[in-house]
C-alpha cells in the first residue's frame, strides 16, 4: 500500500449526506444551489469537505462564460455551511464541542460571518461542472470579554478547479458568532 493511501484510509471519512446538504442549501433558491456533493475527511487537526458544483446559470448576470468571484463566494458559503454542519454532526473540530446541528441552523444564516476573504484566480474555471475542496485548517474559541462577544473563529483554504485548466483558490477568516452556552466553557 502506497503511504498516501495509508495515510487516507487512516482519517475518519464522513461520505455526502444528501439529506443534510439539501437542509444546508435550504436558504438558497433552487437555482443558486451549486453544491452537488461533498465528502468529508478529518486529519491531523483539519477537516476538509472535497466538492463537486455546477453553476447551471448566473442568477444576477447574463453568462460569463466562466466561474466569477460572485460565484466563488457563493460556493465557498454552500461548502463552509456544509461543511460546519458535518463537523458539528460528528464532532470533527474540538472548538464545535457541546454544539448541535440545532446550535449550527439557529446560527447559519445569522451567525457565520466572513471577516476576511481573498482569492486568486489562475485560469478560466467552466462554471457547468467543476471541483472544490476547503479546508479547516484551525478553529479555536474566543471567550466573550468586556468589548467582545464570545465567538469560534475557523482559518480556511479552498480552491476550485475544473477538468481542464481551470483553477483558482482562496484563503478565508470566519467567525461563528454567540456559540452555544453549552460550548462555551
Amino acid at each position: 500500500m502506497s503511504p498516501t493511501a495509508a495515510r487516507s484510509t487512516l482519517a475518519p471519512s464522513v461520505p455526502d449526506d444528501p439529506e443534510l446538504r439539501e437542509r444546508v442549501l435550504l436558504p438558497y433558491r433552487e437555482h443558486c444551489q451549486y453544491l452537488r456533493s461533498a465528502t468529508v475527511r478529518a486529519d491531523d487537526g483539519k477537516v476538509t469537505a472535497a466538492c463537486e458544483f455546477s453553476v447551471g446559470e448566473s442568477y444576477y448576470i447574463d453568462s460569463t462564460g466562466h466561474f466569477n468571484a460572485v460565484e466563488f463566494n457563493i460556493c465557498y458559503n454552500q461548502a463552509a455551511y456544509y461543511l460546519i454542519a458535518q463537523t458539528v454532526q460528528h464532532g470533527l473540530m474540538p472548538a464545535f464541542a457541546g454544539w448541535t446541528l440545532a446550535d449550527f441552523w439557529d446560527r447559519q444564516l445569522s451567525g457565520v460571518l466572513i471577516v476576511e476573504f481573498n482569492t486568486t484566480f489562475q485560469q478560466q474555471i467552466n462554471p457547468a461542472a467543476f471541483h472544490g475542496e476547503l479546508t479547516f485548517r484551525e478553529a479555536w474559541q474566543h471567550a466573550a470579554s468586556a468589548t467582545n462577544p464570545a465567538l469560534v473563529a475557523i482559518e480556511t483554504t479552498c480552491r476550485f478547479w475544473d477538468d481542464a485548466d481551470g483553477r483558482c483558490r482562496g484563503r478565508v477568516l470566519l467567525a461563528v458568532t454567540d456559540p452555544p452556552a453549552s460550548a462555551t466553557r
